[in-house]
């Protein structure tokens, strides 16, 4: 089996999940992998409300942010944001047979301003991250990036899919992990995607 295909341990299929693959699968026209592609993107936008206040813990964002597992998200019917999005996506993307990665990015831009801030010894944690995550998903042998937050696949003017390679991500972000899910490159909290993006930039 691809290993982009195998469960991680916060993007397990479960049941429910394989049950709105199918239905997604079912209303497909042509049934196709870049069709349901598109669709599951859709089915995302069309069944979560984003940044929710009434239904964060009592926390608030940060007391889910990172901790909840594909299905957790989709039972609670509520998203923080491009991480959420990309987890729900995911394993809907998998159920179907399509491997797919998750990716950890950061602006390149803001890894310069980092860099520049470190030398001038100031406090460089300080700075707002400006990262996101997407996922990279395989569709007649090739891998492209989508965003699960923006719901859009990286394709060209002439409605061509852009290879991993030329995607704005590749030329704007620096692509710091992938992997399975969040929990696969050890980040279960904010405070660990601070330390996972300071360690690896």
């Amino acid at each position: 089996m691809d290993k982009w295909l195998e469960d991680g341990e916060q993007t397990k299929i479960t049941p429910k999940i394989k049950e709105i693959s199918e239905e997604i699968s079912s209303n497909l026209e042509n049934d196709c992998d870049l069709e349901y592609i598109f669709e599951t993107l859709r089915w995302i936008k069309n069944n979560f409300e984003l940044n929710d206040e009434n239904k964060f813990e009592k926390n608030g964002k940060k007391g889910v942010f990172r901790r909840r597992t594909s299905i957790e998200i989709i039972e609670d019917g509520f998203l923080t944001g491009c991480t959420d999005f990309t987890l729900v996506y995911i394993p809907l993307a998998r159920a179907r047979g399509i491997p797919t990665k998750y990716l950890e990015l950061v602006s390149k831009r803001w890894i310069n301003k980092w860099k520049k801030e470190k030398e001038r010894g100031k406090d460089k944690k300080r700075m707002k991250i400006k990262g996101h995550v997407v996922a990279k998903s395989k569709v007649n042998g090739n891998w492209y990036i989508v965003d699960p937050d923006s719901a859009e696949v990286q394709i060209d003017k002439k409605g061509n899919l852009k290879r991993e390679d030329s995607s704005i991500f590749h030329r704007n972000m620096k692509i710091l992990g992938e992997g399975k899910d969040s929990w696969d490159l050890g980040m279960r909290s904010l405070k660990d995607v601070k330390e996972f993006i300071y360690s690896n930039v």
